[in-house]
């Protein structure tokens, strides 16, 4: 067996484990036993249990366990080399690309010339024109314009521009935009790629590497009692970087552990080799992005009704607590009442007289009348 394989099926290795002994099929493919009795193990494989080989090899009769039915779509193949190790883990998400996304995919090519270029690549050409650098050497655009996502030194601008060209051409035949506006039309801090209401952010990157400090010609040396000794030099040298001329391509994904949104140049293929890998993770970010907007307003419909709860029941308190105020209220009207009416019945049998008595005994006893919280009774009832 070739030990180049990079992967085979369930039911080959399903057979290859049954038909010799696991140590002897793992040196086949080039791997430890350990390392494919895991497999065996995480793709629902069965391997014949101790003492298997010894009775096969005497004449015993020996059960072969049957494979189990695997419903999954992406774990009917088992992958072997490095590489195709680190992209096991992707193949797991399901990705929603049909059948005509696919043939898009395979039978797009980046031009070799390119007439006009997406805005957001023009607007970064512009800009670009300025050859402002940061600290790393690496070109700067305006940061009162949306970013377009390039983190690169001039060396590689044109093939990172080109490259993002790219991918707007061929994520636009798969219903997917690269916008540097909002829904509303404002301009965006980061240019993002988007489908419908949902959207992603990207970075292409060109990796620099660090070099080391040359000492002045005529620094002098300076003696500390922390280190032997040191360049005045270090203080003052501004820092260079040597660029690398690789990119290397990245999405933001929040919570996808095992979605792979990192790719970058090989020395067997560069980035522009690998848009199926490319666009298999984008769409199963979109969906990872739209299970969060999911997620989101359902919890945005829960704050709602929990707020709507609390809205009704501080409602319920307050109406309670004021009917209480206007209950003990009205008990202590009444108490007034009937301590006003008992005042006037005692002054009539006092058998005190004067000319005024009568004209203040009625304006009492207009005031034991409103006092009477009885007479509006069946309206406080109904309130």
């Amino acid at each position: 067996m070739d030990k180049n394989l990079t992967y085979m099926s369930r039911g080959q290795l399903y057979e290859l484990v049954w038909t010799k002994p696991i140590t002897h099929a793992a040196k086949e493919l080039g791997i430890s036993d350990r390392g494919l009795a895991k497999k065996c193990l995480a793709n629902n494989i069965p391997v014949p249990p101790r003492g298997y080989w010894a009775k096969l090899e005497h004449g015993k009769d020996v059960r072969k366990t049957p494979l189990p039915d695997e419903k999954s779509e992406f774990s009917e193949f088992i992958y072997f080399d490095p590489e195709a190790r680190k992209e096991e883990s992707q193949r797991n998400f399901h990705s929603r690309l049909t059948n005509e996304q696919l043939e898009i995919i395979a039978s797009f090519t980046f031009p070799k010339k390119i007439h006009r270029y997406h805005s957001v690549v023009s607007d970064a050409r512009a800009q670009a024109t300025e050859k402002r650098l940061d600290s790393y050497g690496r070109i700067e655009f305006l940061r009162t314009k949306t970013h377009p996502g390039l983190k690169v030194t001039p060396k590689t601008f044109d093939r990172a521009c080109r490259f993002l060209n790219g991918l707007a051409d061929l994520f636009k035949q798969l219903g997917w935009k690269l916008n540097s506006q909002d829904q509303m039309g404002n301009p965006i801090h980061n240019a993002v790629f988007a489908k419908d209401d949902l959207e992603i952010t990207f970075e292409i990157i060109e990796r620099v590497t660090q070099l080391p400090l040359k000492p002045y010609p005529n620094a002098k040396k300076r003696h500390s009692r922390f280190s032997d000794s040191i360049y005045d030099y270090l203080y003052y040298q501004r820092r260079e970087y040597k660029a690398s001329g690789t990119l290397e391509f990245a999405i933001n994904v929040f919570g996808a552990h095992k979605l792979k949104t990192r790719w970058k140049d090989s020395d067997k293929a560069p980035i522009e080799t690998r848009l199926l890998e490319i666009c298999m993770s984008v769409a199963s970010a979109f969906e990872i992005e739209r299970g969060r907007e999911i997620e989101r307003a359902k919890r945005e419909k829960e704050y709602e009704r929990q707020r709507k709860e609390h809205l009704e029941r501080k409602e319920k308190e307050l109406r309670e607590t004021e009917r209480q105020a206007v209950l003990l209220t009205m008990a202590d009207n009444l108490e007034k009442k009937k301590r006003v009416e008992n005042l006037i019945l005692e002054i009539e049998k006092s058998g005190y007289e004067s000319d005024d008595l009568e004209e203040w005994l009625d304006w009492t006893r207009g005031i034991a009348i409103k006092l009477d919280p009885l007479k509006n009774l069946e309206e406080l009832i109904l309130d």
